[in-house]
């Protein structure tokens, strides 16, 4: 007799911003095997019967609908019509598969995804995608807080994140969800030209100790600091390695 096909019916698995102002020449070299895992899932799933629906980020160049920290910033990844909105060749949707466009770090922020799911009677949503830190990691945690059984697929992942602290002050708990990466940890907010005294560095640095073991954290800016003036981006960046040599003294690295 052979065996009962597994019913995937209940699942959907959400493929997030694999896109290529996503995935710079840096992530491919850190992540060979990505493509190569991406279409194995893809393939996985539309073989087996499992829904996959496609979350994607576009943003109209006259700003509109661009979150206040791209605004500050004055730019953001993924305008309309430019080729980093372009979705990345191992990624693109099948005949019939549902995409969904969004404008926000969270795909349930996106009209339409909440509803979609549970209209179509899934409980377990899955994610895979880009980028770890954020989009895929919110939207992750968005699926959890409305209900639905969720998991993130660890081989169509990054193994290296980065996640901005410093500057939104945000609480690092959640890291332990993340029980194999490595953690780029933004230490320096950059948001401010106002220079970090180093022992700040390390107490942020300590925070993240709290989470997780020091072999896999690698202090950070929160992100690029081409917007600062000079002086002010050398100064963090010394202020960067005195509270990283602090700590590293405290634990005996």
């Amino acid at each position: 007799m052979t065996g009962l096909r597994p019913n995937w019916e209940p699942f959907a698995l959400l493929l997030v911003d694999v896109q290529r102002d996503f995935w710079p020449e840096r992530a491919a070299q850190l992540h060979p095997d990505f493509p190569a895992n991406i279409t194995a899932l893809l393939s996985f799933c539309r073989n087996a019967g499992l829904e996959v629906v496609h979350l994607r980020s576009r943003f109209k160049a006259d700003r509109s609908g661009w979150m206040p920290k791209y605004i500050l910033r004055g730019n953001i990844p993924c305008i309309e019509g430019t080729s980093g909105e372009e979705t990345l060749p191992f990624a693109v949707e099948a005949p019939g598969e549902t995409v969904l466009l969004k404008q926000t770090f969270d795909g349930f922020h996106t009209p339409g995804l909440l509803g979609y799911p549970r209209k179509k009677g899934k409980r377990f949503v899955l994610t895979a995608g880009l980028i770890t830190s954020t989009c895929v990691l919110f939207t992750t945690t968005s699926a959890m807080q409305t209900g639905f059984l969720t998991a993130g697929v660890e081989a169509c992942r990054a193994d290296q994140i980065s996640i901005e602290a410093a500057q939104p002050r945000l609480d690092l708990s959640i890291l332990g969800e993340l029980p194999s990466k490595t953690v780029m940890v933004g230490v320096i907010d950059l948001g401010t030209p106002i220079v970090e005294t180093a022992e700040v560095v390390a107490d942020r640095l300590r925070a993240a100790l709290k989470v997780l073991p020091a072999e896999r954290i690698v202090a950070a800016p929160d992100c690029g600091m081409k917007y600062l003036p000079h002086d002010s981006a050398r100064a963090k960046l010394m202020s960067l390695v005195e509270g990283a040599a602090i700590v590293r003294a405290e634990i005996g690295g």
